[in-house]
């Protein structure tokens, strides 16, 4: 047989002890007309063989077929970061070939130097649970009874009539509503316009760009949702509930009263024709708000001024602020990325299902095992506030597909901690249906704002 590619885990300690994990794809040089190479030309690639198990640079004199470290054009190795169905599973897991690297490496050398973890184990938790999502559904379901749904089929030919029909039956059947179908958008409804997907109308104009006076409208293209599955239809449905919000300024997919907050204010910049611009949401008690744009001014100052120059700052440094949070007192605090990422009990992870116990996701293993890569969690680190937000644990899954990045809160000057309370505001699935959040969701309103600016 042949071998075509061989996916590989590369990890990597940087000189600050953080740890790089990457996926790398060695490709066979059969393979090299599928790869379009750029200034470097195929022959200055390092070529590799393998031996068994390893891989060494290929000599010579060596006939045997060669491979190079590169990926064919519009291919993707992906690897999952946690893998627990089986002890051959969690092996080819990025987890799986950390423990078992960890763990030669620490044989070899346990008399010059060792690898180790830097452990957590004070923090806030915040677990989502069916309940959560139980109370979700019900806020949606009750907020559709009260508007009117219409499709809208801008198609018009016998199959997007039966797909219309299709997503009407759907939405009956999840959400218990009677969705109107027609031709035109209707200004008092929450409308679902089915277009083509954008190749088709590259030489005829795209009803994606019409004015649509407005209405609330979210477009599914025919070829992209031709499944009619009721997952993608949660997430259509999400959509237009944030966007009604948005016409609306009141938020309604969350209890914004339960947080006890008065008055706060989200913040994030965004390039628009090559100019970056600063937008800010202020959220009052009751859930209603409003977004205002704040120019970068020297010369002038009001309440979000210094949140601005804290972005003109970070660009300037090199840092990758995600958000900023300011209060009604004027304290801010900042959110940032790391380099950070959350590892769980890899180790014991390997002993129980080395030993056959494949049953991990109980609650009680849950939290022994795999509590750093579930739900929500926060804890205090040289007096900053750090977080990170993973899977839901509740009827987890098998497979962890990617690693739980941890990020910073900084406080400006003599500020207060008000993240810790604002924790609630990513344990929602309606940002990215059926998970958690990775930021506070007003934030994701703040995007469908300026994505409406520049469509």
């Amino acid at each position: 047989y042949v071998i075509w590619k061989v996916p590989s885990v590369e990890i990597r300690i940087t000189k600050d002890c953080n740890l790089l994990l990457n996926v790398r794809t060695f490709t066979s040089e059969l393979l090299k007309k599928q790869i379009s190479f750029g200034k470097r030309k195929y022959t200055e690639y390092p070529k590799y063989t393998f031996f068994g198990k390893t891989i060494k640079r290929k000599l010579k004199e060596d006939d045997s077929p060669a491979f190079i470290l590169r990926q064919t054009d519009g291919a993707k190795t992906e690897i999952p970061f946690l893998d627990i169905q089986n002890i051959e599973k969690f092996s080819q897991s990025k987890m799986g070939v950390l423990a078992e690297i960890v763990n030669k490496f620490n044989e070899r050398y346990n008399d010059m130097c060792r690898i180790w973890f830097d452990e957590i184990e004070d923090f806030q938790s915040v677990e989502h649970s069916k309940r959560d999502d139980r109370i979700s559904n019900q806020a949606i379901n009750a907020y559709l009874h009260a508007n009117t749904i219409k499709i809208v089929d801008k198609i018009s030919d016998q199959y997007s009539q039966e797909f219309c029909k299709q997503i009407q039956a759907l939405l009956e059947k999840k959400y218990g509503v009677n969705a109107n179908i027609g031709k035109r958008v209707d200004k008092a409804a929450l409308n679902i316009v089915l277009i083509h997907n954008v190749s088709y109308y590259i030489d005829a104009p795209d009803p994606h760009n019409e004015d649509n006076g407005g209405a609330v409208v979210q477009h599914i293209t025919f070829e992209d949702f031709s499944d009619s599955s009721e997952f993608a239809l949660d997430t259509v449905i999400h959509e237009l509930l944030i966007k009604e919000d948005l016409k609306n300024n009141r938020i309604s997919l969350f209890d914004w009263s339960s947080l006890g907050i008065d008055e706060i204010s989200f913040g994030t910049a965004d390039e628009i024709d090559d100019v970056t611009r600063y937008f800010f949401m202020k959220i009052q008690k009751d859930g209603t708000f409003d977004i205002t744009e704040q120019e970068f001014d020297l010369f002038s100052m009001d309440e979000y001024s210094q949140c601005v120059q804290i972005y003109e700052d970070a660009k300037t440094a090199g840092e990758n602020v995600k958000g900023i949070i300011r209060d009604l007192d004027g304290n801010i605090n900042i959110i940032k990325d790391t380099d950070w990422f959350t590892i769980p009990e890899i180790f014991d992870i390997k002993s129980e299902l080395a030993a056959g116990n494949t049953k991990l996701r109980g609650r009680e293993k849950r939290q022994e095992l795999l509590s750093a890569v579930l739900d929500i969690k926060a804890f205090d680190e040289n007096g900053e506030k750090r977080y990170f937000v993973n899977d839901i644990g509740e009827g987890m899954r098998c497979t962890v597909r990617h690693a739980s990045n941890i990020r910073k809160i900084e406080k400006v000057g003599q500020a207060t901690d008000l993240f810790s309370q604002l924790l609630p505001l990513m344990d929602v699935t309606f940002v990215r249906n059926g998970q958690l959040t990775v930021i506070p969701f007003p934030f994701k309103y703040l995007r469908e704002y300026i994505s409406n600016l520049e469509s």
